[in-house]
């Protein structure tokens, strides 16, 4: 069962055709935890169960691992790291809205107890990873990025399928889905600013606001009554963002093609709602992990083959 195929499901997007920076160093950023749980939830689905020499489940663990090797060797990668979702969950976002992540059903036995073993493998295979109390995957890949796109030399590439990252991408920051890793990744199928854009009908720099107004049923956010996609994007780009679209809506004079008073009217109802979501989907800077030293940190290394023989 190939690692691509089973951490495919689901995905979608549209891939870049743009022509890509020259790099000297490329590094690549991984949502672990969401890694692990597409892997499962494919494995499950395809009745596949994996167990180590003691009978443990190491499926998720398996997947990911390739996943990263896969990654590694056909984008030619120079620096690499995984982040987790800190145990406790993200405290803050949990206090300002109970309904975040509360849809999702409880962690499987044999999928909660592979968290652990992920970590063991990746100090394993020399694969730097990060998790921080009280701040999720997301949060950490932001923090990093962002850092390491300031370095004109590198080009940071985010494997994951998930939105909220979409709002990190720039001239040097590229978004690579799971779709895109069958058959050899490359960065020609990531997607770079015009491909956010052609998917979801906002640049990068609108995307929290967009999903703020959409909402995103993976986190268990509502957005805006009756405001889609297209009613969004075509929000966001006539009033240049969300705040200035709820204060027109305050004024009643929002502009839209259709509906425009309805759809001021709901905007006015849920302006101090939508203005919580908006918070909730920011990326946050995680403070004290030394996010300027990354290109020492996360160095490629020597894998430990011997933890490898006796797993």
């Amino acid at each position: 069962v190939s690692a691509a195929s089973l951490i495919s499901l689901r995905a979608g997007g549209t891939s870049s055709s743009a022509p890509m920076l020259r790099s000297e160093h490329v590094l690549l950023l991984l949502d672990g935890n969401e890694c692990l749980h597409r892997a499962y939830e494919a494995l499950t689905k395809q009745g596949v169960r994996f167990l180590n020499a003691s009978g443990e489940p190491n499926g998720a663990v398996r997947v990911l691992m390739t996943t990263l090797m896969k990654l590694a060797r056909d984008l030619k990668v120079t620096h690499m790291a995984v982040m987790m979702d800190s145990p406790c969950g993200c405290g803050w976002r949990r206090a300002a809205c109970a309904e975040y992540k509360a849809h999702r059903a409880s962690v499987a036995a044999d999928l909660r107890s592979q968290f652990a073993l992920a970590r063991e493998a990746c100090d394993a295979f020399a694969v730097p990873w990060r998790m921080v109390d009280g701040y999720e995957a997301d949060d950490l890949v932001g923090t990093y990025a962002t850092e390491a796109a300031k370095l004109e030399t590198c080009m940071v590439v985010l494997a994951s399928s998930d939105k909220d990252l979409a709002q990190l991408v720039g001239p040097r920051v590229r978004l690579l889905p799971y779709h895109a890793l069958k058959g050899e990744a490359s960065l020609k199928h990531s997607m770079d600013a015009s491909a956010v854009e052609a998917k979801y009908g906002v640049g990068p720099g609108l995307i929290g606001d967009y999903l703020a107004l959409v909402g995103d049923a993976v986190d268990g956010l509502h957005g805006v009554r009756g405001i889609g996609p297209k009613t969004a994007a075509e929000l966001l780009k006539a009033h240049g963002g969300l705040e200035e679209a709820l204060r027109a809506a305050a004024e009643g004079r929002v502009l839209c093609s259709r509906g425009a008073a309805r759809v001021a009217r709901s905007l006015a109802e849920a302006a101090e709602e939508t203005r919580r979501m908006r918070e909730l989907i920011a990326l946050r800077p995680v403070p004290g992990v030394g996010a300027a030293s990354w290109r020492e940190d996360f160095a490629l290394a020597p894998r430990d083959e011997a933890w490898l023989r006796r797993a």
